[in-house]
């Protein structure tokens, strides 16, 4: 008894086996071998399934963002947490992950970046404070034929001349450059 109870089975599932009342399953388990509800039973199976269900979605929080669950919930929060102060949607982390993801797809640039690793690239950079256009710091490609890729992106600062912007992000002639 005490082995189903450990293992999930209910106290009715038990005393359905054995040919007793599940009040008796639970008297006999708590008498001789000092079980009780915290050890099985319908508790080892919601924690089963709550395990279960955990893994899943952080699976496929992996393949959609790059993150597990709770750290795409940390990104969301900090979003909410900026908003409160008045910071626009645009600015919170996953604001600026769409913005600049829609922004490249835009302009004609292949996007590999996943949520988690355009964030990592910011934090490395640690100018996530400072990014923005004109005299910001910004995403720039080492190689403007590729996609933005983890290999394929720095921080770079530039200003609204351009004239610090690395050629390699420009489209077009450098007379006709612009920025996506």
């Amino acid at each position: 008894m005490a082995a189903l109870y450990r293992n999930g089975a209910t106290l009715q599932q038990i005393g359905d086996r054995y040919g007793v009342t599940r009040e008796r399953v639970r008297q006999i388990l708590a008498k001789h071998h000092s079980i009780d509800a915290r050890h099985g039973g319908q508790r080892v199976t919601s924690r089963r399934r709550a395990i279960s269900y955990a893994a899943r979605r952080d699976a496929k929080y992996l393949v959609k963002c790059g993150c597990s669950f709770a750290q795409h919930k940390e990104l969301l929060e900090m979003g909410r947490s900026l908003m409160r102060e008045g910071v626009p949607r645009g600015r919170t982390p996953v604001g600026a992950f769409i913005t600049q993801r829609n922004n490249a797809r835009r302009c004609g640039y292949s996007w590999k970046l996943t949520l988690w690793e355009w964030w990592t690239v910011w934090q490395k950079s640690g100018h996530w404070n400072e990014r923005g256009r004109g005299h910001g710091y910004w995403m720039a490609l080492r190689d403007k034929a590729g996609p933005f890729s983890v290999e394929n992106v720095f921080i770079a600062k530039g200003d609204d001349s351009w004239s610090e912007v690395p050629a390699t992000y420009r489209r077009g002639d450098a007379s006709g450059a612009r920025r996506c």
